[in-house]
């Protein structure tokens, strides 16, 4: 009797919201998800500021970027 009480009480407890949705996670993604439009912002800006640039050693569309860029990036 006393382990289907253990064991129900755990299952309640389980079941709680605090413990399905906690706060500090529900708030840590809100944080996260303000940081990734910041950074999305910010990585559109410096696209832009570089367009021109960019532009300028690659001015035939045919030519992929990755053709310019050394390391893991670059596609053989």
């Amino acid at each position: 009797m006393q382990k289907k009480c253990v064991v129900q009480s755990f299952r309640e407890f389980m079941a709680s919201e605090q413990i399905q949705n906690p706060p500090i996670v529900k708030m840590e993604m809100e944080k996260m998800l303000k940081e990734q439009l910041l950074l999305s912002e910010q990585r559109g800006r410096v696209l832009k500021s570089v367009g021109p640039w960019l532009s300028y050693i690659n001015p035939a569309p045919s030519a992929p970027l990755s053709h310019f860029i050394p390391g893991p990036f670059k596609k053989e």
